[in-house]
């Protein structure tokens, strides 16, 4: 378990003691430094130049939630993007159809995969950092965004209230 808020969950679902396990929380790497020419790369490809930038990631599937985020965009100025970087699973189309029908799909950009080095322009590039997953084991995005100094709002649920402190 990563948290003491997962092994907890854990244990009470299928009624084991929950001292008889000790947590060890995942570890994390030193977060690498975008250069300049990476982040103007990175608002050119996704079109994010004098806009202010949400960045959530995750993979696209309903316990993450990145449709309160879509609804969220509605009733934010024209100036707000978001970004979901995330592999795209079955709810991708969800999300899609979500921000079609809100009328923000040319506020959202919807991102798969990408490799490290322009993951960490995006994190460099944002304003913002969300997270308002349901359900998580440890929640690493939480602590990417943070020690970039990164504002965060994420869900209040005992794992990231956990990593992510007040």
């Amino acid at each position: 378990s990563g948290t003491a808020a997962a092994r907890d969950e854990v244990c009470g679902t299928l009624g084991l003691d929950p001292t008889r396990f000790i947590v060890a929380h995942h570890g994390r790497r030193p977060a690498p430094r975008a250069d300049q020419a990476e982040m103007a790369r990175a608002r050119t490809k996704y079109r994010l130049h004098d806009r202010r930038t949400v960045l959530c990631v995750g993979a696209k599937r309903p316990h993450k939630n990145q449709a309160l985020l879509v609804g969220a965009l509605a009733q934010l100025p024209d100036d707000v993007v978001l970004v979901l970087v995330g592999h795209p699973e079955p709810y991708d189309v969800q999300i899609r159809s979500l921000a079609a029908g809100l009328a923000v799909d040319d506020r959202v950009r919807f991102v798969d995969y990408v490799p490290d080095d322009e993951l960490e322009a995006l994190f460099r590039v944002a304003d913002a950092f969300a997270f308002p997953s349901l359900g998580e084991g440890f929640g690493l995005p939480v602590i990417e965004a943070l020690d970039r100094g990164l504002p965060v709002a994420c869900s209040s649920i005992p794992v990231l209230c956990e990593v992510g402190g007040d």
